[in-house]
């Protein structure tokens, strides 16, 4: 007479622990490192002080850039004045010689004199891929961190890895 087998046939497995166990364990623990580690360096990294440089765009005859700048209401001086751009809308006008837009470089500082004494309630930024200002789009987040707004200009941080062309419009 034999003795039987009373051990299940899961035995094995069940005390041994299998390949799909394995990785899922080491995942795990690789995991619970990997993570407090990656929060602190996305946390370390949001006060960094920008890395760029600083460019000055002076408001008047010194520097092109401005060249064509405009207040509105057209003609409008002091209190009148409701909006101001850096730069027109590229109208696709071959006759018309509109100016670039701003270089506005990667981890770069944007600095625009507008000369209106008084500080601006609002400060929108367009960019673009091309300095001519086709296809542009309003700057989102990284793209446009306000550093200063005062009554003589205006200081943009543009916290990403790629420059743009922008047009800076403020609203008063």
């Amino acid at each position: 007479m034999s003795v039987p087998n009373l051990r299940p046939a899961t035995w094995r497995a069940a005390t041994w622990p299998s390949a799909t166990w394995l990785r899922t364990a080491t995942c795990a623990a690789a995991m619970s490192i990997a993570a407090p580690l990656l929060v602190g360096l996305a946390i370390g990294g949001c006060e960094r002080p920008p890395a760029g440089g600083l460019d000055v765009i002076p408001s008047g005859p010194d520097d092109t850039r401005l060249s064509r700048a405009s207040a509105f209401p057209a003609g409008a001086t002091g209190d009148e004045v409701t909006s101001w751009e850096s730069t027109p809308w590229n109208d696709n006008d071959p006759e018309t010689t509109d100016p670039p837009w701003l270089a506005y470089p990667a981890h770069g500082q944007l600095q625009v004199h507008h000369g209106q004494g008084r500080v601006p309630s609002g400060v929108i930024v367009y960019i673009a891929f091309v300095e001519d200002g086709q296809n542009p789009a309003v700057a989102p987040g990284d793209l446009t961190r306000i550093v200063e707004v005062n009554d003589d200009f205006v200081t943009v941080w543009n916290d990403t890895s790629s420059g743009y062309f922008a047009r800076v419009v403020l609203l008063f």
